[in-house]
């Protein structure tokens, strides 16, 4: 299993509307993990979930503050069932987690599944009302990581091109993130249309960070990284373009 850090800002491309997850935490030594479709992206850096009510992973999201979510794999469908069972609550069975490998990655306390496809860490937000009356949890992303084996396109190339390249025998390496880039192309890509589309409606102080650039701005910041003597593996964002154009 090789695994990889994914962009922040880029984290809720992991989840799908509908998919099923696996949500697990820990609290004081007990690890749960439960199966659940109700797992939906509610901004760039933010999730919702709706664990089942006084459920074993609930209590411990509670506690700990702390939760996972996972994009399991079609050769877990097994593994997903289990935990999902209605009749299989950690409450009731001592050895539900007995067969689920986990692990911890970066020194985080919040248990992984492996062989996932993706794996996103969240921290609570305190919602008392809604987790109460909805069973609602919000968590805000501190952080994500993917498989580069990952059978999304998107995942799997992103991490082994940028796995790669730093494993390149250089002692600078600059890897750049890139937003929509508005440029004339002989491809259509809607989606890129659209995105440029709709930020054109919005202000341009609202989602700065996302906001689509010109293929000339962003080669002003790229040639700019590249002139610095900054040593090691530098990974860049949208805003570090936004600050390298305004300091050009």
């Amino acid at each position: 299993m090789a695994i990889i850090k994914v962009d922040i800002q880029k984290s809720y491309r992991i989840l799908n509307p509908g998919a099923t997850t696996l949500v697990s935490a820990k609290y004081d030594g007990d690890v749960n993990a439960m199966a659940i479709t109700w797992a939906q992206a509610l901004d760039y850096d933010k999730v919702t979930i709706v664990p089942h009510n006084s459920s074993c992973a609930g209590t411990l999201i509670e506690k700990s503050g702390y939760f996972a979510v996972q994009i399991p794999t079609a050769a877990q469908a097994e593994l997903v069932s289990e935990p999902g069972a209605e009749n299989n609550s950690r409450f009731d069975n001592a050895d539900k987690m007995k067969n689920v490998e986990i692990f911890y990655q970066d020194d985080s306390r919040v248990p992984l599944i492996a062989d996932c496809a993706a794996w996103l860490v969240f921290k609570r937000i305190p919602e008392p009302h809604n987790e109460q009356s909805y069973d609602l949890f919000i968590g805000e992303v501190v952080a994500a990581y993917a498989d580069e084996r990952s059978r999304f396109f998107y995942l799997r190339a992103k991490g082994k091109a940028e796995k790669k390249i730093a494993a390149l025998d250089y002692d600078s390496v600059q890897i750049a993130r890139l937003p929509a880039i508005k440029s004339e192309r002989e491809q259509v890509r809607m989606g890129e249309i659209f995105t440029i589309w709709l930020f054109g409606l919005l202000p341009k102080f609202i989602l700065t960070n996302y906001r689509p650039m010109s293929a000339k701005d962003i080669a002003v910041a790229v040639i700019a990284a590249a002139q610095t003597d900054a040593k090691g593996v530098q990974i860049y964002h949208p805003k570090d373009f936004l600050q390298t154009r305004s300091d050009t």
